[in-house]
């Protein structure tokens, strides 16, 4: 049963990141003409409805439309087969689950958009009067996120390998008995 519980964290964290992503793109779409902007938070944050044919922060948007389809393709390999093998390698804690599901969500989420719309639709637009911060999507930030944890987990475990070598080194240091591998 437990086993099935850390799974449900994997499948839920990437249909939230999916579903969302999806929902806000929808209602992006389905209420905004290409390139309206609605300020939310004054200048600093509007909802900008744009269409990303790059890939993150609009690299290649002007490459020629063959070979940013070869591009994507072979990096979204390479992203799926990285999460596969670190998925393997993780000891499935929920950390674990919950930051290679999101990261995989928000890689499907644009995914899907760039396999039936060969664009991205991006509308997070961040930023101070003219300097702004490249516009983005909630996969995009479903994948900052999943890297957030993995960087925390990879953190954790640095810091529980530090405490087992250190409680080992008192148990083993200056005038501990000697360990043999005998048993005796």
């Amino acid at each position: 049963m437990r086993s099935v519980l850390r799974q449900s964290w994997l499948a839920g964290s990437v249909l939230l990141a999916v579903g969302l992503d999806q929902w806000t793109k929808f209602l992006v779409k389905s209420t905004m003409s290409l390139y309206d902007s609605v300020e939310v938070i004054g200048n600093f944050f509007r909802i900008t409805y744009i269409r990303n044919t790059g890939i993150a922060f609009g690299i290649l948007h002007n490459a020629q439309n063959d070979s940013r389809k070869l591009v994507l393709s072979i990096l979204s390999l390479l992203a799926i087969g990285f999460l596969v093998y670190l998925y393997a390698r993780s000891k499935k804690t929920v950390l674990d689950q919950l930051s290679v599901g999101f990261i995989l969500g928000g890689a499907c989420g644009n995914l899907y958009d760039r396999i039936t719309h060969h664009f991205v639709v991006d509308f997070c637009d961040f930023g101070i009067a003219s300097h702004r911060w490249f516009t983005f999507n909630l996969a995009d930030s479903a994948i900052v996120l999943g890297l957030i944890l993995l960087f925390v987990q990879i953190l954790i475990e640095e810091n529980q390998k530090k405490k087992t070598a250190e409680m080992e080194a008192v148990r083993t240091g200056p005038g501990a008995e000697p360990r043999t591998g005998s048993g005796v």
